[in-house]
């Protein structure tokens, strides 16, 4: 639930600095920060899930929104980084829906989908 949280602040956060494009202030600055930490989050469940391809994609993802060495980008190139971050955390909330499990048959039941040999 945490993980899920966290993809919806970032979600939230990255729609914030499209807004925010031309701003350079503490509030990019934040808002990276909470990007950068929901990637790191987000990076550790791909490791749980055992979905390594995920995990590259959000390291990169926190090395591009980290707070100690921010990166600037032009305009274009914003836009498209951004963009193609908010869609990875937006596709990354299929990641987190478990696999369905599989009920066991009770031996005790009395209504049993088959027969016994």
């Amino acid at each position: 639930m945490a993980t899920k949280l966290s993809k919806w602040c970032a979600i939230a956060a990255l729609l914030a600095l499209i807004g925010l494009w031309r701003s350079s202030d503490s509030r990019t600055l934040i808002a990276g920060f909470v990007v950068c930490a929901a990637a790191v989050v987000t990076a550790w469940q791909a490791i749980r899930v055992r979905k390594y391809g995920w995990l590259l994609v959000f390291l990169g993802i926190a090395a591009l929104f980290n707070p100690l060495l921010p990166l600037l980008f032009s305009r274009a190139a914003f836009i498209m980084v951004y963009v193609a971050c908010l869609a990875m955390f937006l596709l990354s909330l299929r990641m987190a829906v478990p696999p369905p499990r599989l009920s066991m048959a009770s031996i005790t039941d009395r209504t049993p989908g088959s027969e016994s040999l």
